[in-house]
């Protein structure tokens, strides 16, 4: 008989498709599971355990140590209730498996998705931050060419307007000055550009150029009032010469330091930079470790699902030869409970049977029991021979019923010993009709004899109607010897003698006809 359970069951959001048809696996232990990967060490998710091998229910129950004939209904009843059991839970059990390898594909799918996102930001990033180091690379180069175009008017011009020696030496010194300072300014301002990929240089760039601007127009200020004071006095002259030394002193002091400031914000940009540039490789780096691992696991996930579809495919396959094999066995056990019926309907009529012969039987005895002693006496022998017979049925009927239960495994050999069976039924239904002739002649000679006594009591009551009469006759003859007994002695004991004589030939003729009856 096969294994079945219910499975009960019906997937959620199984995404290989509905397992609720499942309604058996086989019973046993569960065989050794496959070791767990990383995942499901995280996740704390048990794998599922694959279902053993099938077996039939002969093998089951030899492996419980329960012989196939000792099982009764009710035993095997409880042990399919109880397959069924177990396997809705393994249903269950699969069901969740399934559930969550649906939410494992999920959750992967989902943090692919956001780490593609985010390698797609920053690509536009990468891309923005070059477009934005092209665009002041070109302003630079612009601020650039504008202060070169700035410098050679102002080179041109400021010997012109040098009319003695120390305004020529003081403008020559100034000169150099501006040289250096504008060569410093530029060397700066290319380390900038070059280096910086956001745009903070060309704010210090004009801020520089500004304050250039207002040197040379403090210069050129300096060099008319000194033209102006040419025919006044030298004294001024100096004058102006040590304030214009003081001026152009603190504004190289000025300079100098915002030099220091941007020379130090350089240098914040550049350290800036170069953890910007670690920080991208280290990203690059645990993004392509994140994507080798994502790939290892969607590929042991692939292989899993595979695994999974293969194993389910060969479940639906048994579950398909446990049913042909349940539907077998059911029709089996249909026809085996159609043949007990029968025969215990044969019983109930051998029972109605010997119950009607018993009542008749008794109606007989009740009958015949004063006259038929001896014939009662066999009567009684049959009967306690045709109980014999009946608890020997009994017997052999209790013995089926054992009989019955080895019959579930054994097809070939019940159908044998029901050919058997039919011919000791065959024989049965023989010795009945026997003893139902025997019955009959059991009553007919009860009727023989019924009548034999009828006659007897008709011929007893003639032959008391017969005294009756002779009684009167001798009454009357006893009255007419009275009467003529004074005239007649002689002739009176003769008459009585003759008449005795005659009387006992009467009776003695009587007698035989009796006898002879």
């Amino acid at each position: 008989m096969s294994q079945k359970q219910a499975p009960p069951t019906a997937s959620g959001n199984n995404p290989r498709g509905d397992v609720s048809f499942i309604r058996a696996t086989p019973t046993g232990p569960f065989p050794p599971q496959s070791p767990t990967s990383g995942r499901e060490k995280n996740t704390g998710v048990a794998p599922y355990p694959h279902p053993p091998a099938p077996h039939s229910s002969a093998a089951v129950m030899a492996a419980r140590g329960v012989e196939v004939g000792g099982v009764g209904w009710s035993e095997r009843e409880e042990m399919l209730s109880r397959e069924l059991e177990e396997a809705r839970v393994r249903v269950a059990q699969m069901e969740k498996t399934m559930r969550w390898w649906s939410d494992c594909t999920a959750n992967w799918r989902d943090k692919w998705n956001k780490a593609r996102n985010e390698r797609n930001k920053a690509r536009e990033e990468n891309r923005m931050l070059r477009t934005r180091l092209d665009a002041s690379i070109k302003e630079c180069s612009s601020l650039k060419r504008g202060l070169r175009a700035a410098k050679t008017p102002t080179d041109s011009e400021l010997p012109v307007k040098s009319p003695a020696v120390d305004d020529s030496v003081t403008k020559g010194e100034k000169e150099k000055m501006a040289k250096d300072f504008d060569e410093k300014d530029t060397d700066d301002l290319e380390t900038v550009t070059s280096e910086d990929r956001l745009s903070s240089g060309p704010p210090d760039v004009v801020g520089l150029l500004t304050k250039t601007g207002r040197a040379d127009g403090a210069s050129g200020l300096i060099d008319e009032n000194a033209n102006d004071s040419e025919s006044t006095a030298t004294e001024k002259v100096s004058l102006l010469q040590l304030h214009e030394k003081d001026t152009l002193t603190r504004t190289i002091e000025q300079l100098q330091g915002e030099l220091s400031s941007v020379r130090v914000k350089c240098d914040e940009i550049k350290q800036s930079k170069q953890e910007l540039i670690q920080q991208v490789a280290k990203m690059r780096e645990d993004h392509q470790s994140e994507l080798g691992r994502l790939n290892l696991d969607l590929e042991d996930e692939s292989s899993r699902t595979t695994s999974m579809d293969r194993r389910l495919t060969e479940l639906r396959r048994e579950l398909e030869r446990l049913q042909a094999e349940n539907a077998a066995e059911w029709g089996k056990r249909e026809r085996l409970e159609t043949e007990k019926q029968s025969l215990e309907r044969e019983n109930r009529k051998l029972r109605s049977n010997v119950n009607d012969l018993e009542e008749q039987l008794q109606r007989k005895h009740q009958q015949a029991a004063a006259s038929v002693d001896s014939d009662l006496r066999t009567l009684q022998f049959d009967l306690a021979e045709k109980n014999k017979e009946l608890t020997e049925l009994r017997h052999t009927h209790n013995k089926l019923r054992k009989t019955m239960s080895e019959r579930v495994t054994e097809l070939e050999h019940t159908k044998r010993r029901a050919d058997q069976y039919e011919a000791e039924v065959k024989k049965l239904r023989a010795r009945v009709e026997e003893l139902k002739r025997d019955l009959a002649t059991a009553e007919d000679e009860v009727d023989m004899q019924a009548n034999s006594v009828r006659r007897l009591q008709r011929s007893n009551d003639e032959l008391q109607e017969q005294v009756d009469n002779l009684t009167v006759q001798v009454d009357h003859l006893q009255n007419r010897l009275r009467r003529g007994s004074q005239t007649l002695p002689k002739t009176r004991s003769s008459s009585l003698k003759s008449f005795n004589m005659e009387d006992s030939a009467e009776l003695a003729d009587s007698e035989d006809d009796l006898e002879d009856t």
